[in-house]
């Protein structure tokens, strides 16, 4: 049992029956002075850099207060920023394509939508629109100003789902999505344009074990190599492909059945926007799965509504500017995911944009869009002990692990909180441990 008092600037706890693994007894006494004595000399987290922040979404001054206005690297905390500036921008539905017909000529261009054939979403718009013309296609490349991967990304994450490359029109994805069923002797691939590069190859030494397989690709070539030991052995995975012009014609080619042919330069008519899914369907997987390719295009989109080109950096600004000048000055905002390590946020700067979420969007929306502790998403296996009263997104890659959001207390009170922690070096599950059994007291406590 963790009890918390709160004070103006203090916050003293007394912490008692903490598992200690490796005791001789499992229930032990420590008392501190405040939250921070606690933090600093706890196993787990005093070797590393945390911040908790914890406030009633209803009042100003916060409830505990511990290195609140610090920086960290808030890994996929960054989406509830995204999130925020999403909802402000793109209004109810996404973009997809921007088109004009001139000349008896259908011009279109790709304003980075992430749904474009994606095999989650059946409700396919912005194709059907193109299927059913009768005129000639033309592609234009968009202005897009950022490169395939962020600023501050892992290069050699290059082979991973959650590193998928950034583009101005998307399709699958931009992953090759690849199955076996242990009956079945061939795979099953999307985009089927891609199963010429493939290469099989049954390997014994590499794979120890039995049910082992093993997928990657070549860093600058969409080349494809599968390892596995039986045929039988069933095979599941998405690995990113690299994108490119030439690679989007074919594509676009031969799921549409029509030729398409490529521009240099929109005509100068008015373009219309061809819109695809509500704007939720996208945001609620991007913070429930924290999905970093949805996040990423999600600034784009949002550059294309804002000036017309494909840029993360003038969306980022533009987000700054009008929605989160009063903490502008705790924020370092790089992607739109969290994946870059430039990215730098201070609790009370998330625990701010919480709030104006809780204030604009209320609790019914925020327990339909945010991961839920036990129940789904990133906070279903993670957290069984938070289950239902926790409702938060989760942050996490090497040395990193944070966790910020809505905690329902024992009196049914709502609060907001953010606790951020970097700079270690132990499993994360430990971090997690400490993580839970301080929202706990807090649960009973307020």
């Amino acid at each position: 049992m963790i009890l918390i008092a709160g004070a103006r600037h203090f916050f003293p706890i007394l912490i008692t029956g903490l598992i200690c693994a490796g005791c001789v007894s499992n229930r032990i006494r420590i008392e501190g002075k405040n939250l921070g004595v606690y933090i600093n000399k706890s196993e787990i987290l005093g070797n590393s850099l945390s911040g908790f922040l914890l406030m009633d979404p209803n009042k100003n001054n916060p409830l505990l207060d511990f290195n609140g206005h610090r920086l960290f690297i808030p890994a996929s905390n960054t989406k509830i920023f995204t999130f925020y500036a999403a909802k402000n921008i793109l209004g109810d539905s996404l973009p997809s394509i921007a088109y004009a017909i001139y000349q008896d000529t259908l011009f279109f261009t790709g304003m980075g939508d992430p749904t474009f054939l994606h095999p989650d979403f059946e409700y396919q718009p912005a194709f059907e629109f193109l299927a059913r013309s009768n005129l000639p296609l033309v592609y234009v490349p968009n202005l897009f100003m950022d490169r395939r991967f962020g600023p501050g990304w892992a290069w050699d994450d290059f082979p991973f789902a959650y590193s998928a490359e950034k583009s101005e029109l998307p399709v699958y994805g931009n992953l090759v999505w690849l199955k076996k069923e242990p009956a079945d002797s061939t795979f099953r691939i999307i985009p089927r344009k891609f199963y010429d590069r493939l290469e099989i190859i049954r390997d014994t030494i590499l794979l120890p074990d039995r049910a082992d397989s093993k997928i990657n690709r070549e860093e600058f070539n969409n080349k494809f190599i599968i390892l596995y030991q039986e045929i039988t052995d069933s095979v599941e995975a998405e690995v990113p492909f690299m994108s490119s012009l030439p690679l989007i014609k074919i594509l676009l080619e031969d799921t549409l059945k029509k030729e398409i042919r490529l521009g240099k330069k929109f005509p100068e008519v008015g373009k219309n926007i061809i819109h695809s899914q509500p704007s939720d369907s996208l945001l609620r997987p991007m913070m429930v799965e924290s999905d970093n390719f949805f996040a990423e295009q999600i600034l784009l989109m949002s550059s294309s509504v804002l000036k017309d080109t494909l840029d993360s950096e003038k969306a980022i600004k533009y987000a700054i500017k009008n929605f989160f000048t009063d903490i502008s000055g705790e924020m370092y905002w790089a992607d739109g995911s969290g994946l870059s390590r430039y990215n730098q946020f201070s609790p009370h700067a998330v625990s701010q944009v919480l709030k104006k979420i809780y204030q604009e969007y209320g609790k019914d929306y925020i327990t339909g869009t945010f991961p839920i502790g036990g129940v789904s998403g990133t906070m279903k296996e993670n957290f069984p002990e938070l289950k239902a009263f926790v409702i938060a997104k989760t942050g996490s890659m090497l040395h990193v692990y944070n966790l910020s959001g809505f905690l329902i207390t024992d009196k049914g009170r709502w609060l907001i909180f953010s606790f951020m922690n970097n700079n270690f070096i132990i499993p994360p599950g430990e971090v997690r441990k400490e993580i839970t059994k301080i929202l706990q007291a807090i649960k009973k406590k307020y």
